[in-house]
């Protein structure tokens, strides 16, 4: 919020103990929708009206919302301060799906990819996905493992394009940038493989 201010009873409005945006041209509240990256989470605590009431796990696990915030210590420092201690989470990949997603080095999708994102070192990640379009929560990891491993040497993360998980640990596909040559590794033997 340091860098775009929000503002109570301009921005948002706390209706039935909850944060609601306003519309900036309408005026009219629009009670179904959220900021993200834990901006609303944020103002949620920041709006809580007595720190000596106020539910600590109920705020943890508002902020823990957020696909962002990987975890969270809230504190209660009396009289009258409030620290959060906020672990986020850290884009590895550009998940490929029906849009692009950012991927965290923990499988959690994170965010769409907002226009003109550097990603210049993350791998664009296919595979994720069932038949169903259901994203696989085992082959997400996999790929956020595999694509932080490549983002730990500087070399590495700009030769790989791309990687192709859907095959599983056992049988990735990976594609270099600069040639049409493809490689088929396993999670355990991509690193020193691409090392030699």
């Amino acid at each position: 919020t340091a860098q775009h201010p929000v503002h109570r009873d301009h921005h948002y409005v706390v209706a039935d103990d909850k944060v609601q945006i306003v519309d900036e041209y309408t005026g009219r509240l629009m009670p179904d929708r959220s900021w993200e990256q834990g901006l609303h989470q944020l103002i949620e605590v920041k709006e809580a009206t007595n720190i000596l009431t106020l539910d600590l796990d109920e705020t943890k696990r508002k902020l823990l919302r957020s696909a962002w915030v990987k975890d969270v210590e809230v504190k209660r420092l009396l009289p009258a301060t409030l620290t959060l201690e906020i672990v986020e989470r850290t884009p590895v990949a550009v998940a490929a799906l029906s849009e692009l997603y950012l991927l965290a080095e923990d499988g959690t999708i994170l965010d769409q990819l907002p226009p003109f994102y550097d990603m210049r070192k993350l791998v664009l990640v296919r595979g994720l996905a069932d038949k169903d379009g259901v994203v696989e929560s085992e082959r997400a990891a996999l790929a956020g493992r595999m694509a932080e491993s490549l983002l730990t040497d500087d070399r590495l993360s700009l030769w790989i394009s791309e990687l192709d998980v859907s095959g599983g640990a056992d049988s990735v596909t990976l594609r270099l940038r600069d040639s049409p040559l493809t490689v088929l590794v396993s999670e355990a033997t991509m690193m020193p493989r691409l090392s030699e």
